[in-house]
């Protein structure tokens, strides 16, 4: 079924143009007006990401003492 384009209304034919100075003053006020500093992390959430760190390095150090530099089968 074909539409007849000169059914259209007057409506539709109108360019719709923004209100850009509405759009800039509500994005202004959308926008924070103040940048939070974030919050200090404690000495132990630094402690289990050292200590985490250092064991991940162990255990692949190990595992690739095991599997790679020792001749398991002969």
């Amino acid at each position: 079924m074909m539409r007849d384009l000169n059914s259209v209304t007057a409506a539709h034919d109108a360019v719709a143009a923004p209100n850009f100075d509405r759009l800039i003053a509500e994005s202004r006020k959308a926008a924070p007006t103040a940048v939070q500093k974030p919050e200090k992390l404690p000495a132990k959430v630094y402690a289990v990401m050292a200590l985490t760190t250092v064991l991940t390095f162990a255990a692949l150090d190990a595992c690739y003492e095991l599997f790679f530099v020792r001749q398991i089968v002969a």
